[in-house]
């Protein structure tokens, strides 16, 4: 069974991680700035000199697509690209995520050619936002998130 730990005022839970010497806490940024840092502190989560989880520079949000990426495991300079459209942010009715899939299947084999950004592996995630959104308008996301993307990896080469 796992302890959950409830903050009063809020609807968030916290789930400690077991350590020898203490428990540890896997807290999100963004559940410290809902709930607030000195609450937190004050309950004796985390320490009050606590620097904040770096973000993982690897990641693109907008407003209808998700995008991760890493080096990939593989040799040579293969992308492999996965796609996630849960029943949760799209629809219950599997003909509708289908459709957005293959919209997004075909954007990304219309774009991905134009930059360089080999031996990556990217996954999207779709949300609820790509349901309305034309395919011009996924295109052009996705032309963002490669041209981001492209951007970091040279970053990370240098």
């Amino acid at each position: 069974m796992v302890n959950l730990i409830r903050l009063k005022g809020s609807d968030v839970r916290l789930r400690p991680l077991k350590s020898r010497k203490r428990d540890f806490f896997r807290i999100n940024p963004r559940v410290i700035s809902k709930i607030g840092k000195t609450k937190l502190v004050r309950r004796g989560l985390i320490a009050k000199d606590a620097e904040p989880p770096a973000d993982n520079p690897n990641h693109f949000v907008s407003k209808s697509l998700i995008a991760h990426w890493a080096k990939t495991r593989f040799e040579g300079r293969d992308i492999h690209v996965g796609f996630t459209v849960t029943i949760k942010t799209v629809s219950k009715r599997s003909s509708e995520r289908n459709l957005v899939k293959r919209r997004m299947r075909a954007a990304v084999n219309e774009t991905i050619r134009d930059f360089d950004i080999g031996g990556h592996d990217f996954v999207f995630t779709a949300r609820e936002a790509i349901k309305e959104a034309s395919y011009s308008d996924i295109v052009s996301e996705f032309k963002r998130i490669f041209k981001f993307a492209e951007h970091r990896i040279r970053e990370e080469k240098l």
